[in-house]
């Protein structure tokens, strides 16, 4: 896989002035600058989340922060809402309406927050203040939903397959999709990490649907921009990789690894040093323990 992934570091060459406004790696969320609203895509983690606000207030000045679109409700791109929150009290914060169940349910909270005390162990981070009770939604959106931001008209994409609450935005004058992770990870120059948790059908299914869009650019999670052809290379690879995690998994089940065992043998294949960088290994293990059952039973695998 040969494409470019604009980070946003050099020359601009999206349509919109976009900067990453992450504090750590793994923690990546990107402010959108336009002349009639300012828009965060995802918030990040919450125990770095006053140096996120810092680096957005630093890119803004005293302008406001309007807007924040959610992908999804995991610790690692909605925990950080609540802190920015506070800090821009007229925030208005769009998500999908099963991520906005999600974020109001204690238990689902009590995940969240402690994920986010376990991740902020591993980069070194005192324990944060438990901000969850201040998580919440102010729009919620459902699938094919249009609605306006600025000047611009926006489209709800339900997106699911890493999580049931995924959802995507499209700009659609301009063509510019913000995706999220059900369509993977860019991680590397021939990498895609497969980004299916809940469902492999699912995820088929919204790679589909999110190509049949007319698309100039695209927002990666965690990533950067992709433009023209190498998105419909990046939705191709990322295809080919779920495939080939899915055979992989079943193979290793097939020859009677146990969970733990295919947990590290698919660490020892895929888990290479650039996607730690981003992609904690307790987070990765939490994940596996989610991803590789749902392979198995769905392809029609026994289970024991």
């Amino acid at each position: 896989m040969k494409i470019h992934l604009d980070r946003f570091n050099k020359e601009q060459k999206s349509y919109f002035k976009i900067k990453n406004c992450g504090a750590v790696h793994g923690s990546e969320c990107f402010l959108i600058m336009t002349d009639s609203a300012n828009i965060l895509v995802d918030s990040g983690y919450g125990f770095c989340a006053k140096k996120t606000a810092e680096n957005i207030r630093n890119l803004l000045g005293e302008k406001p922060l309007d807007y924040l679109l959610l992908t999804h409700s995991h610790y690692d791109h909605a925990m950080g809402s609540a802190q920015i929150a506070l800090e821009y009290p007229n925030l208005t914060i769009i998500a999908s309406e099963y991520c906005k169940t999600i974020l109001e349910k204690p238990t689902a909270r009590q995940a969240i927050r402690k994920m986010d005390v376990s991740a902020a162990g591993i980069y070194g981070f005192p324990e944060p203040e438990d901000l969850t009770d201040k998580l919440r939604v102010d729009k919620a959106v459902k699938d094919g939903e249009e609605f306006t931001i600025g000047e611009y008209l926006v489209r709800a994409v339900s997106l699911p397959g890493h999580t049931k609450c995924c959802m995507g935005y499209y700009f659609v004058d301009q063509k510019f999709m913000i995706s999220c992770e059900t369509i993977g990870l860019y991680a590397g120059f021939k990498t895609v990490l497969p980004g299916c948790l809940v469902g492999y059908q699912m995820t088929v299914d919204s790679c589909r649907k999110i190509k049949a869009l007319e698309m100039n650019e695209m927002l990666l999670s965690h990533g950067g921009m992709l433009y023209g052809d190498d998105i419909i290379t990046f939705l191709d690879e990322s295809g080919a990789s779920t495939d080939e995690c899915k055979d992989f998994i079943i193979d290793a089940w097939k020859n009677g690894l146990d969970l733990r065992q295919t947990i590290e043998s698919y660490k020892e294949k895929y888990y290479s040093d650039d996607i730690a960088g981003f992609y904690p290994e307790p987070a990765l293990v939490a994940n596996l323990s989610a991803q590789i059952p749902m392979f198995i039973k769905e392809c029609g695998q026994e289970t024991e």
